[in-house]
């Protein structure tokens, strides 16, 4: 069965890639058209990238997930566009500090941390310079075929995060 944009739709009403998308639009609002453009996009990069995924689909496997997880985020980073003073450079940087911070708040929510924007302004902050291909690199993906734990991930530089403001940030 060829890929198509119903199984791309479905792919994208799972929780992992709503993830992905609610990054790409914080205000949760997506045209649409805008909608229609990214499914083009993806299935576009798919073909190019792994042309038998798109002429052989079938309910994607693990092994699939893992490659259209980093397919998708980079259709949205390379979608996302911010304020127009900002320039078009700076579309990764602004993607992935928006997926980090809807995780951040989703895993602070889980172990009821009480953390505001300024704390994860901070954070963010921190993981950028101290932590810089960690930070551009990371996302939540659920399906990966090694042992990947993007909230034991972010554990981990939260608790390096609070050793750094212990020490007065240095």
């Amino acid at each position: 069965m060829k890929m198509t944009r119903e199984a791309v739709h479905t792919l994208f009403s799972d929780r992992t890639y709503q993830r992905f998308l609610r990054a790409f639009s914080p205000e949760g609002e997506i045209s649409a058209q805008q909608y229609e453009q990214l499914i083009s996009a993806f299935m576009d990069l798919v073909l190019e990238l792994y042309p038998a995924y798109s002429h052989d689909w079938d309910e994607p496997s693990i092994l699939i997930h893992d490659s259209l997880q980093e397919v998708c985020i980079d259709v949205l980073r390379e979608a996302c566009r911010g304020a127009t003073v900002l320039g078009t450079q700076v579309s990764s940087l602004l993607y992935r500090t928006r997926l980090l911070k809807l995780c951040f708040f989703e895993w602070a929510g889980e172990r009821m941390l009480s953390v505001d924007e300024e704390a994860f302004s901070l954070f963010a902050g921190y993981c950028h310079c101290r932590h810089h291909d960690w930070s551009m690199g990371f996302a939540p993906y659920e399906y990966a075929m090694d042992s990947y734990d993007w909230k034991e991930e972010l554990t981990q530089k939260w608790d390096a995060f609070l050793v750094y403001c212990s020490k007065g940030g240095h």
